[in-house]
Formats: structure tokens, sequence, C-alpha cells
């Protein structure tokens, strides 16, 4: 990653593997992030994180690969990086998470906010965060590919439409994330990021 001043580094925040819901091994990943140019990635399976996926973490071929997780079952999903110890997402409230992940020194972003779900499949669940009384979080994602494509599928070949052209159907992040964001903000340093 040798890049002349000014540069800029482009990766992924938000990928799943075959170690919970994603397509593709660590290989299989990183051989996708060249494809597209990325610099880095940032693996966050759901509730996995173990030794030897924490020795995945390096340099792939020039693709610097680092290991988090996203914390959550049913809501307040939290991706969660810099830590080496996974976090019960079970018993948990939403800032005993957040407590827990700071408390390893790791810092973490609040996940795809106001995700709405798939409407037509998966019984329209969404991973939503609902409790904004908690501090000390990072950030949040305020755009999440996954997200923004399952809220506007609507039938099984309007996904295929939405796959194949989306460059022209994608959307940005929503006007409730943004203004959510904005509030935030006004209140203290709040970083956004987004994702797939």
């Amino acid at each position: 990653m040798t890049k002349g001043f000014p540069f800029e580094y482009v990766g992924n925040l938000h990928i799943h593997t075959t170690h919970s819901d994603g397509g593709g091994g660590v290989k299989e990943v990183t051989e996708a992030a060249r494809a597209v140019g990325l610099d880095f990635i940032i693996l966050n399976d759901h509730s996995y994180l173990t030794q030897l996926h924490l020795e995945d973490q390096g340099y792939y071929k020039g693709i610097l690969v680092l290991v988090g997780s996203e914390i959550g079952a049913s809501s307040h999903h939290y991706l969660a990086f810099n830590i080496t110890h996974q976090v019960n997402d079970e018993s948990y409230s939403p800032q005993e998470v957040i407590d827990a992940v700071n408390l390893q020194g790791g810092f973490g972003f609040l996940a795809h906010p106001f995700e709405k779900g798939m409407h037509f499949l998966q019984n329209n669940v969404a991973y939503t965060w609902r409790d904004w009384s908690v501090k000390g979080y990072a950030g949040i994602c305020i755009w999440n590919f996954s997200s923004r494509w399952k809220e506007n599928v609507r039938s099984f070949w309007h996904g295929i439409f939405h796959l194949i052209f989306k460059k022209y159907t994608l959307k940005g992040p929503s006007k409730k994330t943004l203004a959510t964001w904005d509030r935030l903000c006004s209140e203290g340093r709040v970083v956004a990021i987004g994702g797939s």
C-alpha cells in the first residue's frame, strides 16, 4: 500500500465470510476485494471471533485484512473493532455491549441503524438500532449496501433486476439516517462509515 501524498485508502469495513452468513471464505473475499481495487477489508462475522479467525489478519497479496465482529442477535447490531474476545450478545444490553468492547480497548459503530428488511422474504426481518440513549460508541454506519438493497426488493425477479442494474437502482443513505447522524453530531463528534 505505497501511495504518494495526498493519499487515500479505500476499503470495506463490514464484510461477512462463511464463518457467519457470507458467501465466501477469507481467500475468496480477499480476491473479490482485489478485483474491485480495495486496499483493505475488515471482516465482521456475526458473533464470531476466535483466535483462529484473528490469525486471518494480515496482508494477502497487497490487501490488508483485519478482523472484528458484528455483535447483536435480533437488534442493536454493533460493529466492534480491535477486540480479542467475543462479546456476549445474548444477555448484554446495547450499552453493556459497547462498554465490553471499550473495556477491551476496542471501539465500534452502530450498524445499519434504520434497516427495513426485505418486504417479500425473511418476514421483513430488520436489524435496527432502537436504543439511542447509549454512549461511548465511535460512530454509526450511515450506509449499508445489503440493507439498502433489501428494502427495495419486492419480489424475486425485482431482486435480480436490482442486482444486475445496481448502478442505477441503488440508493444512498436514508434521510432518516442522515438526520439522526446530524442530530448526533450536534451533540459531539460521531464518525460515519459505510459498508456492504
